[in-house]
């Protein structure tokens, strides 16, 4: 199901495996060989940050758009940093179109982005606006630029009439073929957290898991999705670094989880290079950007089977080259198999589960209970009546989530098997940790679009 920014999904009860891949940023050849290798069955999860920077980030959205069309319901998105700034470069474009499309083009890509950022002043007299196209320029999103600019030559994007009452917003018509227009709807409607319950949970988003999980699962249940700051925090947030930035990010929380959370995947600080920790111990949270743009291969954890691999068109040269990325990929298989020892561990035990005990005693009750204490469920005459399986439900029969300084929330206690799952349905860059697209993140409901759709499927 979808609370607002929280897409919840069952376990794969299919039989097939749930993959995690880290950044993709337009490396379309190791992206296309990770769908190439899953079985019908699996589940795909990509932690964000699909285009820019690499070589053929309209390759990997043409990639998106025909696996979808085939599995619908096989691969996951989390919004990440860059789908913002896609956004916005859109958004500016189509207020813009028809200066835009005046502005002289060129076959060459390194001229066309000069020009571009040369006459990109002519599009918005606002500053934050032009500010942004900029920096997305400059971080590899002037393929973008160019892929619009070539469907108003080709006729996949139109410009409106002058007389149309919506001229002055979006001078835009898309054609059905249009993949700005596929990218555009994808983008608008991606989660910032995706949680998968089960009796090996795990969460994907693209920075950091902003709240606790008793927090999320709070969340989840009252379906009120995250506030702004935690949104934000969620896409943007960093590991601290001695630059005069540090000033300005928005840094990774040590007191927001603890090594007892649920584990999460995300990507954003990459690894092979800056020294970003691939894992935090006392947030239980994984990192697994490898930055693909430049290493051309993908880091896939194969969560169902605690396992991770390189994958690629060449991973041998990409391992020869760069010589961190084998220890890596080791310390990360010792944590993922640690992990599946204590879930091995917990489902064999029978223990009640703390999430399930918050939702059928009353608050005094759960005072005297423990972590990791047997109790038998109480009969239904037993019950209280604020209990939220009766039939009179009431809005204070939660317990009270203490979500700390600024709403992220305090590190939690919940095990993994907290959240046993009730269901039975079967050009070449430097690398770069780029934070000027968060200088454009306005923190406004606006900015991400809230979900309200049901899903179901496995």
């Amino acid at each position: 199901m979808h609370s607002h920014h929280i897409l919840t999904l069952s376990e794969n009860a299919l039989g097939g495996n749930d993959y995690i891949i880290g950044d993709i940023h337009g490396d379309a050849a190791s992206f296309s060989e990770n769908i190439r290798r899953l079985n019908p069955n699996d589940r795909l999860f990509l932690v964000g940050d699909l285009t820019d920077r690499g070589s053929d980030s309209a390759g990997v959205i043409r990639v998106i758009k025909l696996y979808q069309a085939s599995y619908p319901d096989r691969l996951y998105i989390v919004r990440g940093n860059h789908e913002d700034s896609c956004l916005r470069t859109i958004s500016l474009l189509e207020k813009s179109g028809d200066r835009f499309s005046q502005i002289p083009y060129s076959a060459d890509n390194k001229a066309s982005l000069e020009k571009w950022i040369l006459h990109s002043k002519e599009l918005t007299s606002e500053h934050a606006e032009l500010k942004n196209l900029k920096n997305h320029l400059k971080d590899g999103g002037d393929w973008l630029v160019r892929l619009i600019r070539e469907e108003l030559l080709s006729g996949d994007i139109t410009l409106k009439s002058q007389d149309d009452p919506t001229f002055a917003f979006n001078k835009f018509v898309y054609g059905p073929n249009s993949l700005v227009r596929f990218m555009k709807e994808l983008y608008e409607t991606l989660p910032t957290v995706i949680f998968v319950e089960g009796k090996k949970p795990f969460y994907v988003v693209h920075a950091d898991m902003p709240v606790s999980d008793e927090a999320l699962q709070e969340r989840i249940h009252k379906q009120s999705g995250l506030d702004a700051s935690e949104l934000r925090y969620a896409v943007y947030a960093r590991e601290p670094k001695e630059d005069a930035r540090s000033n300005t990010r928005t840094l990774i929380r040590e007191d927001l989880r603890s090594n007892e959370s649920i584990i999460s995947y995300s990507g954003h600080n990459i690894v092979t290079y800056l020294k970003s920790a691939i894992i935090r111990e006392n947030a239980n949270a994984v990192n697994i950007d490898v930055a693909s743009y430049k290493t051309n291969v993908s880091l896939r954890v194969n969560h169902t089977q605690a396992s991770c691999e390189y994958v690629g068109v060449n991973v041998q040269v990409a391992l020869d080259k760069f010589q961190n990325l084998q220890s890596l990929s080791e310390k990360l298989n010792a944590h993922l198999a640690s992990q599946d020892q204590q879930y091995k561990k917990v489902n064999e035990s029978e223990l009640v589960p703390l999430i399930k005990l918050r939702m059928k005693f009353p608050n005094k009750l759960l005072d005297k209970l423990g972590n990791n204490k047997k109790v038998e469920p109480l009969s239904p005459s037993k019950r209280s009546p604020n209990c939220i399986d009766n039939k009179r439900q009431r809005s204070d029969s939660r317990p009270d989530m203490h979500l700390g300084e600024n709403g992220l929330g305090t590190p939690n206690k919940l095990h993994p098997s907290n959240l046993f799952s009730e269901r039975v349905s079967p050009k070449k860059l430097k690398f770069q940790d780029d934070d000027n697209s968060e200088n454009g993140y306005t923190g406004s409901q606006d900015s991400v679009h809230s979900l309200s759709r049901t899903n179901t499927s496995n």
